[in-house]
C-alpha cells in the first residue's frame, strides 16, 4: 500500500503515467507548431516575419524595432494636371419694338373772349424701365393761335404751328411718371377779341421703344472638387467665339461667381481669350458663369474653360537606419519591413510605396500589405512615401519595421 497523507493515499506508478502524459501531450504540440506555415507560426509565438503578406513566406527574427509609425489617412488620387470645361453653344439678344401708348383720333381746342375749351389726356406707363425714346405726335389741320403742351405740369411745347405736319415732340424721360397727364391748351385772340384760336389735332400718338431683356442673360455652372480647389495653379484661363454684327451690338459682360471677368465688344466670328482668371475667383463646389448683354444679339459657342493643376503632393516621412542596422541589411542578417494598413478589405488597393525614390507596387485586395525592402534602404536617413495610382488610397496606418 502507498504511504498515508493527510487521509490520501498514493497508488503506486500514478505519478509516472501522469508525467508520461504531459510529455506527450507537449510533443504534439510542438509537432503542430513546426507544421505550420511561417506566417501563423510567427502570429502564434509572437514573433516578426519579414517577408512580404502578398508574396512567399520570410524568415521569422526574433528581435523588432519600429523605426516608423504614421496614419496617412485618405490619399486622393488625380487622374490628370488639368481640368477642362466645354459650356454648351446659346444665344444672348434684346429686342426692341415700338409700342403705342396713347392713341387719339382727333382732339379739339378753342379759345375766344366767351369760350375756353381745352383738353387733358390721361395715360400710365407700365415697365417703365424697360422703355425709351418716348414721342408725342399729331397732325393740325386746323390750327390758330399759340400752343401750349404740358406734361405732369411742365411744358413742353409753347409755340405757333405753322404746318400740317409739325415735328414730334420729344417727351423728357424726367417728366414722366407711372401716371401722367397731357395738358392742351390755346391762346387767346388778344385785341381781335371777335376773333377765336382753335386746334384740331388729329392721329395723336404717344409712342415709345420698348426692350425685352428676357433673353439678355444666360447662366451656366460647373463644380470644382475640394480636392481640384486645392491643386489649382494661380490662374486658370478661358475662351469663346461670337457671332455678332459689331455695329449693332453692345458690350458683353462675363462673371465668374458674380466677380467680373470680361467686359467689352468682342471681335465678331473670332475667338476671343479673356485674361487669365485667378484663383481666388474659383470656389470648391459649384462655380456660376453669367453672360449678360445689354443690347443687341450674341451667339456664343466654343466656350472652354482650362484650370491647371498642379501635382498633389503626398506626405513624405523619414526614418534612420544605424551603421549596425544598415550593416545587417546587406549581409541579410537583418530585415526592413514597410507595412500598410488600410481601412477595408472590400476594394482593391492600387499604388506605389517610394523607399528613397525606389517603387513597390500595391496591388492587393487586402487589408494589409507588407514587403521587405531591404535593397533600398540607405544608411543614416531614409524616405518612404505612399501614392494612390487609381483611386484613393485610406491607410489607417505605415509602418517601417526593422528586425534581426
Amino acid at each position: 500500500m502507498g504511504k498515508k497523507k493527510r487521509g490520501q493515499y498514493v497508488v503506486p506508478g500514478q505519478a509516472s503515467q501522469a508525467a508520461l502524459l504531459v510529455l506527450v501531450i507537449g510533443v504534439a504540440i510542438l509537432l503542430y507548431i513546426l507544421m505550420l506555415p511561417p506566417k501563423n507560426r510567427a502570429e502564434l509565438l509572437g514573433e516578426n516575419i519579414t517577408g512580404g503578406t502578398d508574396g512567399p513566406g520570410g524568415i521569422i527574427r526574433d528581435n523588432i524595432t519600429i523605426l516608423l509609425k504614421k496614419q496617412p489617412g485618405t490619399l486622393n488620387y488625380l487622374a490628370k494636371d488639368e481640368i477642362e470645361f466645354s459650356i454648351p453653344s446659346f444665344n444672348l439678344f434684346t429686342r426692341t419694338d415700338a409700342v403705342v401708348l396713347v392713341n387719339f383720333d382727333s382732339v379739339y381746342i378753342r379759345k375766344s373772349l366767351f369760350n375756353y375749351e381745352y383738353r387733358n389726356i390721361s395715360f400710365s406707363i407700365k415697365e417703365m424701365e424697360k422703355m425709351e425714346n418716348f414721342v408725342l405726335s399729331f397732325n393740325t389741320p386746323t390750327r390758330s393761335g399759340v400752343l401750349k403742351v404740358l406734361l405732369n405740369g411742365n411744358i413742353i411745347l409753347n409755340k405757333k404751328i405753322t404746318n400740317e405736319n409739325p415735328d414730334p415732340i420729344i417727351l423728357p424721360r424726367d417728366y414722366l411718371k407711372k401716371q401722367n397727364v397731357l395738358e392742351f391748351e390755346v391762346s387767346g385772340p388778344g385785341m381781335n377779341f371777335w376773333e377765336a384760336n382753335e386746334y384740331t389735332l388729329e392721329n395723336l400718338k404717344i409712342t415709345a421703344d420698348i426692350t425685352d431683356f428676357s433673353g439678355q442673360e444666360n447662366r451656366q455652372s460647373f463644380l470644382v472638387s475640394e480636392q481640384e480647389k486645392s491643386l489649382l495653379e494661380e490662374r486658370a484661363g478661358m475662351s469663346f467665339t461670337a457671332e455678332c454684327n459689331l455695329h449693332e451690338v453692345g458690350p458683353l459682360h462675363i462673371y465668374l461667381n458674380n466677380m467680373e471677368i470680361f467686359s467689352g465688344i468682342p471681335d465678331c466670328g473670332y475667338t476671343t481669350k479673356i485674361p487669365p482668371i485667378s484663383r481666388d475667383k474659383i470656389l470648391a463646389g459649384e462655380n456660376t458663369l453669367r453672360f449678360s448683354t445689354e443690347k443687341g444679339r450674341y451667339l456664343l459657342y466654343s466656350i472652354n474653360l482650362q484650370i491647371e493643376l498642379e501635382e498633389p503632393v503626398y506626405p513624405t516621412y523619414y526614418f534612420t537606419l544605424n551603421s549596425e542596422m544598415f550593416e545587417s541589411l546587406k549581409e541579410d542578417t537583418g530585415d526592413l519591413n514597410v507595412t500598410v494598413v488600410f481601412s477595408n478589405q472590400d476594394e482593391y488597393k492600387k499604388g506605389v510605396i517610394l523607399l528613397n525614390g525606389f517603387k513597390k507596387e500595391i496591388d492587393t485586395k487586402k487589408i494589409q500589405y507588407s514587403r521587405k525592402l531591404n535593397d533600398f534602404a540607405r544608411l543614416d536617413n531614409n524616405a518612404v512615401e505612399i501614392k494612390p495610382v487609381s483611386k484613393k488610397l485610406e491607410i489607417v496606418e505605415l509602418k517601417v519595421i526593422y528586425a534581426n
